[in-house]
């Protein structure tokens, strides 16, 4: 499989202020090489777009998760979670 990996440690600006968040985007071209014919081919990978919600979901439980038992408290937002210990846009804790 060939594939580019963009490592970003903060998102967009908003209101001129960075956010910080580390993420990963993953470009995998339609490519691979089949070991047993020498040859490359087309990579066949589903409807992973059109499921992008479930994966980004799991993502975002196992990430949850691991925090979890390493000790971290969460809190659970609209769409996401945050880190308990960050304050939040109110400044509470």
């Amino acid at each position: 499989m060939v594939y580019a990996k963009f490592v970003h440690g903060e998102t967009r600006p908003v209101d001129g202020i960075p956010d910080p968040h580390y993420h990963i985007h993953v470009f995998a071209m339609n490519a691979t090489f089949d070991e047993v014919e020498k040859e490359w081919k087309a990579l066949e990978v589903g409807n992973t777009v059109g499921d992008r919600t479930f994966y980004e979901a799991h993502f975002h439980h196992v990430l949850a998760t691991k925090l979890e038992v390493s000790g971290y408290g969460i809190r659970r937002t609209e769409h996401h979670f945050e880190l308990a210990s960050v304050a939040d846009s109110c400044g509470k804790v």
